[in-house]
């Protein structure tokens, strides 16, 4: 069964990470040790806390930019 995220159904393509985001996920992590999988976790919570914010931020911006846009084309002023 095959699953896709939002973003594949939208633009019918694996998404392209960022090299920072890509960098931060790219290492293996040893399961079988609990510590490092703990500390493993704790830097990519603490990465995702300081990087969701601006991510959610750009989408608004990419919102709002599509929504004027939108009532542009359907004013017929464009």
């Amino acid at each position: 069964m095959a699953s896709y995220n939002p973003y594949q159904l939208l633009y019918g393509r694996e998404p392209i990470l960022p090299s920072s985001i890509r960098e931060k996920l790219a290492p293996v992590v040893d399961l079988d040790d609990p510590n490092i999988w703990a500390e493993c976790l704790q830097e990519r919570a603490q990465f995702f806390q300081r990087a969701m914010p601006m991510a959610m931020e750009n989408l608004s911006i990419a919102q709002h930019c599509d929504t004027l846009r939108y009532a542009r084309i359907r004013s017929g002023a464009y």
